[in-house]
């Protein structure tokens, strides 16, 4: 076979492969499926309607998960996917109850709710849809002061409700389930107030942490001590006096010298560069903050939080 008929091979099979591909799409990748991020989530809360102490909240860091049944032989069933939420200000609740030793008497209250995507793949908006959730509610007796051994002042029975609805996951290869939109209402104690959220994956401060400051010679007092640890130590002066003759002769000047200056409350300071996917290490940012280079973010001063800029898909 001559040189001439090698290369009529080759470029007639290679006209062929080409010919099979366009005809079968071979270029054609198969689509994402519905899911959203698993993480943290920036979320803002722009007031629709309500009043009273539950219609002032700002946002939440939101704990989003992702969730496939299996299927017979135990692999992942991508073809249907359910989403729960469970918002920072509901496992605060919790955690209070459970330094205090209380806990929600109520076996069906669930500190998040979670629901079922309405497709398995986007629509061609590219987002997916979880039209309705299970109710996510915490019901909690009253903690007494100082009962978790931190809260002086206790904490009131409470009853809290968040009912989220129509959560609109954005889902493509490049952003897969990192940013989100939603419908909440909030209940508590007789407080009714409805928001409009939207959500961004990961949760990143745009808080500078402030400069360490100096050990304090003697550590402030913990309110909820116990307080016959006093007593013990004046039992150890002795009977005699003379410990507390010499404390009492300390002179006003040197109770003053052995007080820290007043310093004036730092106010928080706020970076927005902190949002930035490039990392900066001339200015002491070896790292991106790893969200998406294709949003557009800006630092809430609320939140202190890198959030969407706009609704999403907040995109570049």
């Amino acid at each position: 076979m001559n040189a001439r008929n090698v290369i009529r091979i080759v470029l007639g099979a290679a006209g062929a492969a080409i010919f099979g591909c366009g005809a079968l799409s071979c270029s054609d990748q198969p689509r994402v499926r519905c899911a959203a991020a698993r993480g943290n989530f920036a979320a803002t809360y722009r007031l629709v309607s309500g009043s009273g102490p539950c219609a002032g909240l700002k946002g939440d860091i939101l704990a989003v998960q992702t969730y496939n049944p299996a299927n017979a032989d135990q692999t992942p069933n991508w073809d249907q996917a359910s989403m729960a939420i469970q918002p920072q200000a509901m496992t605060g609740l919790l955690q209070t109850g459970s330094g205090a030793m209380v806990t929600d008497p109520n076996a069906e209250d669930l500190p998040y709710a979670l629901g079922s995507f309405s497709t398995s793949q986007p629509g061609g908006d590219d987002f997916c849809t979880v039209p309705t959730l299970s109710v996510a509610r915490i019901r909690l007796p009253e903690i007494s002061a100082c009962m978790d051994g931190m809260t002086p002042t206790g904490q009131p029975a409470t009853d809290v409700t968040y009912t989220w609805s129509n959560v609109r996951v954005y889902v493509t290869a490049a952003a897969n389930g990192t940013e989100l939109a939603a419908s909440l209402k909030v209940e508590q104690d007789g407080c009714t107030a409805e928001y409009a959220v939207e959500g961004l994956y990961p949760a990143i401060s745009c808080l500078v942490a402030p400069p360490m400051a100096p050990p304090p010679d003697m550590p402030p007092p913990n309110p909820c001590a116990d307080a016959g640890a006093g007593s013990a130590a004046s039992d150890d002066a002795g009977t005699d006096g003379s410990a507390g003759d010499d404390a009492m002769a300390m002179t006003a000047s040197d109770a003053g010298a052995s007080e820290p200056e007043a310093q004036a409350p730092m106010l928080p300071v706020l970076d927005e560069t902190l949002c930035a996917a490039e990392a900066d290490p001339a200015h002491g940012r070896p790292l991106g903050s790893g969200i998406s280079p294709d949003v557009v973010t800006r630092c809430d001063p609320d939140l202190q939080l890198c959030v969407l800029a706009r609704a999403p898909p907040a995109l570049k």
